[in-house]
């Protein structure tokens, strides 16, 4: 009998076998390559930038109600967001509420701001308005310097005595002024 050509319908000897004599060997499978990796995702866009001006757009999906009132409110996206409290601010500064200033130390800033004007009034306004500032500064000074920091507002104070001061002395000045040009007038 004569030799056919293999047609490719003959078993194949299992792997690792030799075929039979006379036979010729399978021709291997090509080895196949290894998947490439896929490509990396691109990056994502920047963000849009902020429109210049102090104008900002309103939030998308139209109006939104209020929040209700009382409990925990999520803070908005974005923006600047405080620090939580107990955590001091850069630097090691911590801010603390300051002490409420004295009521005296402003009332005699007012006393030597109204007395400014007094003085026009034959100087009577100065000489009535800048004692009571001068007496009511220097009497916040004391009380401050002795609340141990529980109340402020000690440079108003100062502010007031010296205030109260000077328009003392513009309406004790003005005042000999026009007392001096009535007797030399009537000479």
């Amino acid at each position: 009998m004569a030799e056919q050509p293999p047609t490719g319908d003959e078993p194949k000897p299992p792997s690792g076998e030799t075929p039979p004599a006379g036979q010729p060997s399978p021709p291997e499978p090509p080895a196949a390559p290894p998947p490439a990796p896929p490509p990396p995702p691109p990056p994502p866009p920047p963000p849009p930038a902020p429109p210049p001006g102090g104008y900002q757009p309103p939030p998308p999906g139209g109006y939104q109600p209020p929040p209700p009132p009382g409990g925990y409110q999520p803070p908005p996206p974005g923006g600047y967001q405080p620090p939580p409290a107990g955590y001091g601010a850069p630097g090691g500064y911590v801010g603390v509420a300051g002490a409420p200033t004295d009521q005296m130390a402003i009332w005699s800033v007012v006393c030597a701001g109204l007395g400014l004007p007094g003085v026009c009034c034959f100087g009577i306004g100065g000489l009535i308005l800048g004692p009571v500032a001068f007496f009511l500064g220097n009497s916040s000074i004391n009380r401050i310097r002795a609340s141990n920091g529980t109340l402020g507002g000690e440079t108003l104070a100062q502010l007031g005595r010296i205030g109260g001061a000077i328009v003392a002395i513009l309406g004790l000045l003005f005042l000999v002024y026009i007392i001096v040009a009535a007797v030399n007038s009537g000479h």
